[in-house]
């Protein structure tokens, strides 16, 4: 079906198209995990806007967890433009860039209730008589004069604006928990107390429009058909249903950030019992020890808390765990600000951010003082980006005991710790993390005492070698190094290996390692190459 078709389509066929895409949608998520209940509600918002925008307009959207459904309708013909994770200023760029080009062209911008808006790019807007049509997903089901957070943004401008210029600045002078965590509380309280006011939007210069049903097909088409002959900036606010045409997302059955699950029950297909954890739950279990311990920690997120665990931590520690509406730039000064106050903080950074302002991060890292910022992506590419960076420790966890041991020390070590997990269950046992005065209390697996080769690793690979080597009777040792950290570069058993062994190996791949001990050679083979190499370089 070509893109002009798609206007011809009945109610009927319209409806018949969403179901297809939630379908589709459903089965992908299903298998991948995902953002499936937000993408479900942007359905019917996708097919209206690829309905009533064509080839010189241009659609933009916040999130990927919005995008889903105009890839779909892109990718069979239905829609001429995308782009996704684009924050407000990068949308201005566009317009800016587009309305040089064609005065008549149409840039909608697809934002949800979790985003914030800045205001003054909206002033600049304005100022050069440049169009946006923001369409505004309110995650309510009824009307609630839910739009509060883009009008909170809009009655505390100076405010906002103040922390914005300012949070380093004031953070750093604040020198006691208490100072901190209640100038963090009240930048928070003060994005929660407006309510609608349409005299707010005139003020601002803004047509507002709505609230209407984010899923009445009549309504949306109605709306974009008139806001497109606008002249001005407009807010098209839609209410939408997380999970829409899928009965257990609707339900609250499945989570915003899904696991690959069951597309007949909704169920996960990798559960947390007492041998399986997800990342995220292990974080937040960790942190929690480290806030009953130490003083001077304290949690952050400019997200919802949704990731597994992170709600029940945030609740069990209101004075200590912090949710800051912000946007992502200014999110990374307020940890910074954190840090100078004397703060140790734990913060959940989308990954998003971490790439796209890895030079506000290196401002994090030269500071040189305990940090930990945690994440999901795809690990080896974060990982290779990120490991680039400077006075950092990265980590990518092979297993639960790396992960848990790293969170664990994370306060010890002079340097920001970023942790890059898998979305899957990890598998798990419960006992001890490494403890403090542990750190470096390395353990040999094998001790052959035979004085010339050995191999460090940790993670639960190490206990293949193990079998092997002692099966074939070889005469390596095999030393678990447990976790990794700088606090390891001035014990003991890196001592007692640079002193005793000639032949030194790493299994798996660690940057940090490497650093450690200046002439290890690191080994990612498989069992018969690594022996091998081994064996050639003792008999040289």
């Amino acid at each position: 079906m070509e893109k002009k078709e798609i206007n011809r389509l009945s109610d009927h066929d319209t409806l018949q198209l969403c179901q297809n895409i939630r379908q589709r949608m459903i089965e992908h998520f299903s298998k991948q995990g995902g953002y499936l209940c937000d993408n479900l509600a942007a359905v019917d918002i996708a097919v209206e806007l690829a309905k009533v925008f064509d080839s010189n307009d241009f659609i933009l959207f916040s999130k990927e967890n919005l995008s889903y459904a105009q890839n779909i309708l892109l990718e069979e013909g239905y829609c001429d433009s995308i782009n996704e994770n684009v924050s407000f200023s990068e949308a201005m760029g566009v317009i800016a860039s587009k309305s040089r080009c064609n005065k008549n062209c149409h840039v909608v911008y697809v934002m949800s209730d979790q985003d914030i808006l800045d205001f003054n790019l909206i002033k600049q807007l304005q100022a050069n008589d440049f169009r946006l049509i923001i369409v505004y997903l309110d995650r309510h089901d009824k009307d609630v004069n839910a739009l509060n957070k883009i009008v909170n943004d809009l009655r505390q401008t100076e405010m906002y604006n103040g922390l914005k210029k300012g949070v380093k600045k004031s953070l750093s002078n604040m020198r006691s928990s208490e100072q901190i965590i209640s100038g963090i509380h009240r930048f928070k309280d003060s994005v929660k107390k407006a309510i609608i006011d349409e005299d707010v939007f005139k003020r601002y210069n803004i047509d507002y429009l709505g609230p209407i049903d984010g899923h009445d097909h009549r309504q949306l088409n109605r709306a974009f058909r008139n806001v497109r002959k606008n002249r001005r900036l407009v807010v098209v606010h839609c209410l939408v249903k997380p999970g829409k045409g899928y009965s257990f997302a609707e339900k609250g059955e499945i989570p915003s950030f899904t696991m690959p699950f069951n597309p007949k029950d909704g169920r996960p297909y990798l559960t947390e019992n007492e041998k399986n954890r997800k990342p995220f739950s292990i974080i937040s279990k960790m942190i929690e020890e480290l806030l009953s311990k130490n003083n001077q920690i304290i949690c952050i997120s400019n997200d919802a808390l949704e990731l597994d665990g992170m709600a029940d931590l945030f609740a069990g520690f209101p004075d200590r765990c912090l949710q800051v509406k912000t946007n992502e730039e200014d999110f990374l000064y307020l940890i910074k600000g954190t840090i100078e106050a004397g703060m140790i903080p734990s913060a959940y950074v989308s990954p998003s951010i971490l790439i796209k302002y890895i030079s506000n991060l290196k401002r994090i890292t030269s500071l040189q003082e305990p940090a930990l910022l945690y994440t999901y992506d795809d690990p080896a590419l974060s990982y290779k980006i990120l490991s680039e960076i400077e006075d950092s420790y990265v980590v990518y966890p092979k297993d639960s005991d790396e992960l848990r041991n790293t969170v664990f020390t994370f306060d010890k070590i002079n340097k920001p710790v970023i942790i890059i997990t898998e979305k899957q269950c990890l598998s798990y046992e419960e006992k001890d993390p490494v403890m403090i005065e542990d750190l470096g209390k390395w353990e040999f697996l094998v001790n052959n005492k035979k004085g010339k080769a050995v191999i460090l690793g940790n993670g639960t690979d190490l206990l293949k070698l193990k079998d092997i080597i002692i099966a074939n009777e070889l005469p390596y040792d095999l030393v678990n190094c447990f976790c990794l950290n700088a606090v390891d570069n001035e014990n003991e058993c890196i001592n007692r290996i640079r002193k005793n062994y000639k032949h030194k190996y790493y299994y798996g791949k660690n940057d940090l390692i490497s650093n450690l001990i200046n002439d290890i050679t690191i080994i990612d083979d498989d069992m018969e190459q690594i022996f091998a190499r081994i064996k050639k370089d003792l008999h040289a």
